[in-house]
């Protein structure tokens, strides 16, 4: 094997170390979020990251992400009984929105404002044209 093909402390690499999976932003999130919230779930959601990870990497070989399916995701890396019992539903929810706000940001477009400041911060004349 290749020396590319561990991390740093030697253990295999994964999806979960992908870039475009974008693992450890994902653990980052469950664990703020902490959805299970008991002992032990801090060291359950390192896997759970891995297992999305890997079926969202499969996703986007073979077909389309998008948020539909990334919310699903999430829903299926709890069980039904995690569900139901342990996490409140409005925890489910903010998890889904940050990790969906974490693939799919939105790019803003720049008004005529904003090419203007750019202009002046890159030491081009002001434009009075527009006065």
């Amino acid at each position: 094997m290749n020396n590319n093909d561990y991390n740093d402390d030697g253990s295999p690499k994964t999806c979960f170390d992908l870039p475009a999976t974008r693992g450890p932003e994902v653990l980052a999130l469950f664990e703020e979020i902490d959805p299970l919230s008991h002992p032990d779930s801090e060291r359950r959601y390192r896997e759970r990251v891995g297992r999305f990870c890997e079926n969202l990497m499969w996703r986007r070989i073979t077909g389309d992400v998008n948020p539909a399916f990334v919310r699903a995701l999430i829903d299926r890396t709890f069980t039904a009984a995690e569900v139901i019992d342990e996490i409140p539903p409005e925890t489910l929810e903010e998890l889904k929105f940050q990790i969906c706000a974490l693939y799919f940001k939105k790019k803003r477009k720049k008004s005529a404002r904003d090419h203007a400041e750019d202009r002046l911060e890159n030491g081009a004349p002001e434009d009075h044209s527009l006065n």
